[in-house]
């Protein structure tokens, strides 16, 4: 259906539309919930489904943004910010060494405003009355282990999902936060590369299905348990385990011959599924994982070059499977300059080929010379 390709293959406004469709199929939904971003939030409050907890990864992704915007400023631009009173405790913890050591307090009537030293003291900072300023000390990688300990029991749940999703945070923390009475939480400790083998396991087993999906997609996962998930009778575990990058290489095989597509487009996605597989899935009747294998970072130039000649097109959006090939780094010159030519339109009059082409990295210069006289604004904005 167009609902279930705009969920694996078009872009954020074409998956947030599905994610506020009221007709949403409900497993598309929780697909949305799982991967996170602006549709994810949408789908997160659709009323199909329950899953408020996991808008925190969002606010997550939102957090991370931030802080590597502020860990790049400038002395300059930092010491601006500070004395407009842009910059605040909570902020400053994401600014770089050097900036924390050049920016002064900010003077008020009495002197500086804020003491200089308890803005960088974590520990101060973590026993704050505000729940957002504790969450961000929790948050930030940098933070003592002790520190972690002392927020890993705090009464807010936001503040302890933070210290669940932190890659150092210790492994006994994560084995106590994974049996937190709070989703949320127990799906940030499943989402964590950090976490131990066996206390994945034991996620996996969770009675909040977020959680349980969130486990089976992490690297970390032990083998047994995505060969498991690979048999499991609902196709959502299925097409996590053939997500995963560990999955061992005999599953990955038997799940490229699933029956549902979901699963083989899971597999055909994946870096790790070998060449043969990927090879046996170009030929797939299902042009979504036919494309899912031309996006796929690990496929040769000669079975794109193969794939660069599918005639498929997806109901309202085209050739997606010359589309995904336009787009991906590993495509030879010589296919990139002939899909360059590619004059397949979508239903909105868009080059829908032409326009990756013009933004692929491995684009030869005389080609992206080529296409700079093109008059589609679409090709050129790329």
């Amino acid at each position: 259906s167009f609902h279930a390709w705009a969920v694996e293959h078009g872009d954020e406004q074409q998956k947030l539309a599905v994610a506020m469709n009221p007709e949403a199929p409900e497993d598309l939904l929780k697909v949305l919930a799982v991967r996170g971003g602006k549709p994810g939030e949408a789908a997160a409050g659709h009323a199909r489904l329950n899953t408020s907890a996991v808008l925190g990864q969002a606010e997550l992704t939102f957090r991370d943004c931030v802080a590597q915007t502020l860990s790049r400023l400038s002395v300059a631009d930092a010491k601006a910010l500070w004395r407009r009173g842009c910059i605040g405790p909570n902020h400053w913890l994401w600014l770089s060494p050097e900036v924390r050591m050049a920016v002064p307090g900010r003077d008020g009537p009495t002197g500086p405003v804020c003491d200089f030293e308890t803005v960088f003291d974590a520990e101060a900072n973590a026993r704050h009355s505000d729940p957002e300023t504790r969450a961000f000390v929790a948050f930030i990688e940098d933070t003592p282990a002790r520190v972690l300990d002392m927020l890993a029991t705090d009464s807010s749940a936001k503040v302890r999902r933070s210290v669940a999703g932190n890659r150092v945070t210790p492994s006994h923390l994560l084995e106590t936060l994974s049996r937190d009475g709070e989703e949320e939480v127990r799906q940030a400790v499943a989402a964590n590369p950090s976490t131990p083998a066996v206390v994945l396991s034991a996620l996996a087993l969770d009675v909040d299905w977020r959680t349980q999906l969130s486990a089976a997609q992490n690297a970390a996962a032990p083998l047994d348990l995505l060969v498991s998930l690979s048999t499991q009778s609902d196709s959502h575990f299925r097409a996590a385990a053939g997500r995963n990058p560990t999955t061992p290489t005999g599953t990955l095989e038997a799940l490229s011959q699933d029956t549902e597509k979901q699963v083989r487009e899971a597999v055909a996605a994946n870096p790790s599924t070998p060449l043969r597989t990927l090879t046996v899935l170009a030929l797939d009747s299902e042009i979504d994982t036919r494309a899912a294998v031309a996006r796929n970072p690990a496929a040769p130039a000669e079975l794109l070059e193969a794939l660069s000649h599918d005639a498929g097109v997806a109901h309202r959006y085209g050739p997606i499977v010359r589309v995904a090939v336009a787009a991906n780094a590993a495509a030879s010159a010589l296919v990139l300059q002939r899909l360059a030519l590619d004059g397949d339109r979508d239903v909105w009059g868009r080059y829908v080929v032409k326009v990756p082409v013009a933004s692929n990295p491995s684009t030869p210069p005389s080609v992206l010379l080529g296409l700079s006289a093109d008059k589609d604004k679409g090709v050129l904005a790329a």
